[in-house]
């Protein structure tokens, strides 16, 4: 609430953007081809590079999207989600590392998702703006809510929906 929220997304064969109803922007950018199960959108990397925003809440490894919001002039406070380390792909780091660095120095926050992924070396550029940050929700802050649904009186049934894949 109070925010301008605009969402930016690679993947897709046409670049596009639609406003949701809850006013939320998405703008889906056109990949140019895959490299390593990642889009290559350059229409993304540019749009990183001019957008004029106060905070940029980047997930990481992205690459392209890295490269845009480093080379971006207005300054954003950037927040990253750091989501893996690099596994198959590690022979890109001396190209890639250099970047991925940049960005963790740049940033006012890291977010990571397990203790692992806090203690990784990719992190210590950001050292003392690291934090946990455990996907999920608590099944203590559900049964703190006042007028909790009914539907959860029985065990929590989480749902994931996502890729399936090695790193995950």
């Amino acid at each position: 609430r109070g925010a301008d929220v605009d969402l930016y997304v690679a993947g897709v064969k046409h670049t596009r953007s639609e406003q949701r109803p809850d006013g939320v922007t998405i703008h889906r950018f056109a990949e140019a081809g895959r490299a390593l199960s990642m889009p290559l959108s350059w229409s993304l990397a540019e749009a990183t590079r001019r957008l004029d925003a106060d905070v940029v809440h980047l997930h990481s490894p992205n690459p392209i999207a890295e490269l845009g919001v480093l080379a971006n002039r207005n300054d954003p406070a950037v927040v990253v989600s750091f989501h893996a380390q690099l596994g198959k792909q590690r022979f890109l780091d001396p190209v890639y590392g250099p970047v991925q660095r940049r960005l963790m120095r740049r940033a006012r926050a890291v977010l990571a998702a397990s203790q692992m992924l806090v203690d990784a070396p990719e992190l210590s550029a950001a050292s003392g703006r690291v934090r946990l940050a455990p996907y999920g929700v608590s099944p203590r802050m559900l049964d703190a809510q006042p007028g909790r649904p009914r539907c959860l009186d029985g065990p929590l049934r989480l749902l994931f929906v996502g890729r399936l894949v090695y790193y995950k």
